[in-house]
């Protein structure tokens, strides 16, 4: 049932599973010590099979402590980590590498995102950046969402020489980033194309 061990030894039949088997499984998965979040991913996959099982009449009743709150690990809150040298850091920076290090930080962006921005996705007069997730762009659920740039961003991007297309180009012209995957099919078009 997990990617690094079974559940159930493979003479178990299912129709026999009972309590028994729940607080066998939550000690297994207790001693595998993961983080709350893994193994709490892996509770709910066990969960979901048991209830698989009864749906489908192989299992005739479900077990009592199948949902008991003490077979899920509490979160754990941290605090977060601060930088306190980052402002230092930011100064040191050349124009275009601050300008990066602020769209990351002041938008949330990942390298991907960073290089796929383009003039359009900015309002200049309001200076919002309204964009979708890269990675997830395709997706009709991704959120569409605005960030209100900061004053420093602002400064930097004022500084930029063109005001139209992606903001970042690499010194030969072409995009800072580029989808794999979209290469990857023109790719086998373009072979199955020529034969």
């Amino acid at each position: 049932l997990l990617d690094d061990g079974c559940v159930f030894i493979r003479t178990t039949f299912a129709a026999s599973l009972n309590e028994k088997t729940v607080s066998s499984h939550f000690d297994w998965l207790v001693k595998k010590e993961y983080q709350y979040q893994t193994h709490n991913k892996y509770l709910g996959f066990f969960r979901s099979f048991i209830k698989w099982l009864y749906t489908e009449n192989i299992l005739e009743k479900l077990p009592r402590n199948l949902n008991g709150r003490r077979h899920r690990k509490n979160i754990i809150h941290k605090e977060i980590k601060r930088y306190s040298n980052l402002i230092d850091v930011l100064r040191s920076l050349p124009d275009q590498q601050k300008l990066w290090a602020l769209l990351a930080l002041n938008c949330g962006m990942t390298a991907a995102d960073i290089g796929q921005t383009s003039w359009e996705q900015i309002d200049k007069n309001e200076w919002i950046l309204t964009r979708r997730r890269v990675k997830t762009g395709d997706i009709k659920s991704t959120p569409t969402v605005r960030y209100r740039l900061w004053r420093e961003t602002i400064h930097l991007l004022k500084k930029v020489n063109s005001r139209r297309g992606l903001i970042f180009r690499t010194s030969n012209g072409q995009p800072m980033y580029c989808c794999w995957y979209e290469i990857g099919w023109q790719l086998i078009l373009g072979l199955h194309l020529l034969f």
